[in-house]
This record gives C-alpha cells, structure tokens and sequence, in this order.
C-alpha cells in the first residue's frame, strides 16, 4: 500500500465521482459529485483522491478552521470494492497528519450520523473521541494533538 492525498482537478474528477460507497452508506455521506460541487462555492473545502499508486481508493474532503485551531474533516469515504482492505485507517492517518504538520492544529473534528458505527469505530481506531455534542443531526467527533 502507497497512499497519498492529490488534490481534485481537471484530471480526475470524474474518476472522482464514480468512485462510491456502498448503497447502505449512501443515508451517511454526500455523493462526491455533491462535494466537489460544494467545494467551487465553499472554497475553504480541500478535495483530495485519496490513491494506492496511480489508482484512486478513496475522496476526502476537510479544511483548516485558523480560528479553532483544528483541521475539520468534512467527507471522507473509500470505494465500496476496496473497504475492509486497510485503506480506511491508513487514509485516516494521511489526512491527520494534514491536520498536525500542515495547518499545524491542536485538534481535529468531524461530525458523523450516529447510526454509522462502521465510521466511528475507524474514527475512534484513529484516536477521535465521541462528544455527545450534536450538529444537524451528527454527533461532534474530536481528536486531539499532543505536541
């Protein structure tokens, strides 16, 4: 496994797009297409595929909130195929280590629907805490960096 995060653009958005989660999933997480639409009027929202080699396994989505001092992840998902391979919590890592060496942040955060076990428990593998707090209907995750 060679994972690395590479921004969305001209040449593989529309790999981007096709790229999905499986039906059951689709009630948790916006489409790709969704995100990337999101992200020309929002644009503090980075995209990146998330890829094995030259081969796109995943979509994330985050930015970086200077004035909480934390890298926000807004969507992040891995190709239905290719789930239950690892590339879940070793992308997870990628996009923490965004968070801590890049934008240099003390905490990171996310939101997820609380019947989405299979994303918290990756979420709690990678050291985010539940907080009871809700947002639109999606329970605040937190992690945070130590020095």
């Amino acid at each position: 496994m060679n994972l690395r995060l590479v921004d969305i653009d001209e040449t593989n958005w529309l790999e981007c797009i096709r790229t999905r989660v499986t039906d059951e999933q689709l009630e948790y997480i916006a489409s790709n297409a969704v995100s990337l639409a999101q992200s020309k009027f929002q644009p503090r929202w980075i995209t990146k595929g998330i890829y094995d080699g030259d081969k796109m396994v995943g979509f994330t989505m985050y930015a970086h909130h200077k004035d909480e001092d934390e890298g926000y992840l807004c969507r992040f998902m891995i190709e239905h195929k290719l789930q239950g391979k690892g590339y879940g919590k070793a992308a997870m890592n990628l996009v923490l280590d965004v968070f801590q060496k890049e934008f240099k942040a003390a905490k990171g955060k996310l939101s997820v629907v609380p019947e989405n076990e299979v994303a918290i428990k990756l979420y709690e593998s990678v050291g985010f805490k539940r907080t009871g707090i809700m947002e639109e209907d999606e329970e605040v995750m937190v992690v945070a960096f130590t020095s």
